[in-house]
């Protein structure tokens, strides 16, 4: 990716994917360890109460497409939401969860 060009976030993810596919497996068994599949997000997401501190919860998620594998620098890679409307990554970092046995947060 040419530091002068700004690309989509679509095609950043797109570029990602090929780039994240031509890395060696290793490196790829290792990420996949650290970051769930999008069968495995699925599974989860309805555990979700919000993210990123409260500005995003659940019923924002049904907007969004988990992408795991969106390219961020030259040799990293992370999981990120994607709001197709607005074409905006979102980070997933402080999650508040509910929990299937006790309901607590």
């Amino acid at each position: 990716m040419n530091g002068n060009i700004r690309l989509s976030n679509i095609d950043r993810i797109t570029f990602g994917i090929k780039e994240f596919n031509k890395m060696k497996e290793d490196y790829k068994e290792e990420y996949y360890k650290q970051h769930l599949e999008p069968i495995e997000f699925e599974y989860h997401k309805h555990k979700i109460i919000s993210i990123q501190n409260d500005k995003y919860f659940q019923n924002d998620l049904q907007h969004f497409d988990y992408q795991q594998i969106v390219k961020q620098t030259q040799n990293r890679f992370n999981s990120y939401l994607y709001d197709i409307e607005k074409d905006n990554l979102i980070t997933i970092r402080n999650i508040k969860w509910r929990c299937e046995k006790c309901f607590n947060v």
